[in-house]
């Protein structure tokens, strides 16, 4: 063999380690966010994220006025409207997570359903204070909200993947609501 065949070999033999490595990262990636979607870890998150939103929703609803950057981008009655579906959103997704534990497919539908109308209430939000707003007058509440929009978001592909492997007739941790 030359030299050049050499480090042509030698050449090849490193791009296919750096296509590999790349596939693999790639594959972990992939594998690391499907086993967090199946895991039950955002449980406890869960409880106090949709708690708190829940408690705002009932006082705003109830006692408060509404916040003036919201109120001019939606008007009084989707303000209300708005309000109200905190209330649903919040309790659909909570009330799904306890009916799972008994009904999986029923709680796990609830659940999806609330999670994603609480993931359309926060995306409403941003859209207020984007409509209302400059960049200097509450845009760090846009950049504050923004990963709770992911992050029911997020919620919502959970139980649609966990729907899809009930569907395929697999399980997933059964940690729900503790031991």
């Amino acid at each position: 063999m030359t030299k050049m065949q050499v480090k042509l070999a030698r050449a090849k033999l490193r791009a296919r380690r750096l296509r590999n490595t790349a596939t693999t990262s790639l594959i972990r990636a992939r594998l690391n966010l499907l086993a967090m979607m199946d895991s039950d870890s955002v449980i406890p998150f869960f409880w106090a994220y949709y708690g708190w939103l829940l408690i705002w929703g009932v006082c705003a609803a109830l006692f408060d006025l509404p916040p003036a950057i919201v109120n001019d981008a939606m008007g009084p009655f989707t303000y209300n409207l708005w309000v109200w579906m905190h209330i649903l959103g919040t309790s659909a997704g909570m009330g799904g997570l306890v009916l799972s534990r008994w009904k999986e497919y029923n709680g796990l539908c609830i659940q999806l359903a609330g999670n994603f109308t609480m993931g359309g209430v926060l995306l409403a939000y941003e859209a207020s204070v984007v409509m209302e707003s400059w960049w200097s007058r509450d845009m760090y509440t846009f950049v504050l909200v923004a990963p709770y929009v992911m992050g029911a978001f997020f919620l919502g592909a959970t139980c649609v993947r966990k729907l899809w492997l009930l569907e395929k007739g697999l399980s997933w941790s059964r940690s729900l609501l503790g031991p």
